[in-house]
């Protein structure tokens, strides 16, 4: 008589191989070279998707405040001497919105030169 025919419970060791599931799980790690492909963003993936873009943002708007607001206190400081100061002013924000265009390409080196597709054409 085979187990399980007459109602009781079959045996765990006469089951057949193709009655068993493998459950596997596997985690395709995501590519290091998109926007976002730091350590910390490979760790923390929904903070990296959540706060990402903010930061950036945060970072280009303070570059531009201080690109367009240094100079307006600078002429505060020292009214009536634009002749004196304007010059070291300008090669100034010149030096300090080269290196802010440097340091954003060295933090979030992967956000140049993508493209959004659409329809299966890319736009840029």
């Amino acid at each position: 008589m085979q187990p399980g025919a007459s109602g009781e419970c079959p045996d765990i060791d006469h089951e057949e191989p193709h009655d068993r599931v493998v459950i596997t799980e596997e985690i395709d790690a995501p590519e290091a070279s998109g926007p976002s492909g730091s350590a910390f963003a490979l760790r923390h993936p929904v903070f990296a998707y959540l706060f990402g873009d903010m930061i950036r943002g945060f970072y280009v708007v303070g570059c531009l405040g201080l690109d367009l607001f240094a100079p307006v206190q600078l002429r505060l400081w020292f009214p009536g001497m634009d002749a004196v100061v304007l010059p070291p002013v300008v090669a100034a924000i010149l030096v300090l919105a080269y290196g802010e265009w440097r340091l954003y390409w060295r933090l979030w080196p992967g956000s140049r030169g993508q493209s959004a597709v659409k329809n299966r054409r890319p736009w840029r």
